[in-house]
């Protein structure tokens, strides 16, 4: 990671195999799964989303077909092996930004909604110098 960058790169979206599924990037034949997933409103609820706010197909196509241009967090598809389809989405940027160097700065108690509650929200961050003191490899500071 350059010494100017604060964030991690995630420029480049790998395809991990493992033993029963596969991660890899988006593509168009994804978003019938993703269409029934933000259609649930269980999925709404766990993900902040407003239950009555799915998006239409245009605004859906629209965000999966960004995913793999972003350069924040990592977006990928969960893919069974066995079957070859698509069951998810998986997406890094909460423990990621930890290994990589950000702290935890405070917490915004009870900020968002989820159902009839209401939940906390975890503010992080990382100063320029402390990303590149280590570049993204916080177990090399100092070195």
């Amino acid at each position: 990671m350059p010494s100017d960058q604060t964030t991690p790169d995630f420029s480049i979206k790998p395809t991990l195999t493992g033993e029963w599924v596969i991660l890899r990037p988006f593509v168009d034949d994804d978003l019938d799964t993703f269409r029934a997933a933000v259609a649930d409103p269980e999925v709404a609820r766990l993900t902040g989303s407003p239950a009555d706010d799915a998006p239409d197909e245009e605004r859906l196509r629209s965000w999966y077909g960004s995913r793999n241009a972003q350069t924040d967090r990592l977006d990928l598809a969960v893919v069974d092996r066995a079957t070859g389809a698509c069951v998810g989405e998986v997406v890094l940027n909460v423990r990621v930004y930890e290994k990589v160097g950000f702290v935890v700065e405070g917490v915004l108690r009870q900020v968002l909604r989820d159902g009839d509650d209401w939940v906390d929200a975890t503010v992080m961050s990382i100063l320029a110098p402390e990303c590149a003191a280590h570049r993204g490899h916080p177990e090399r500071r100092g070195s």
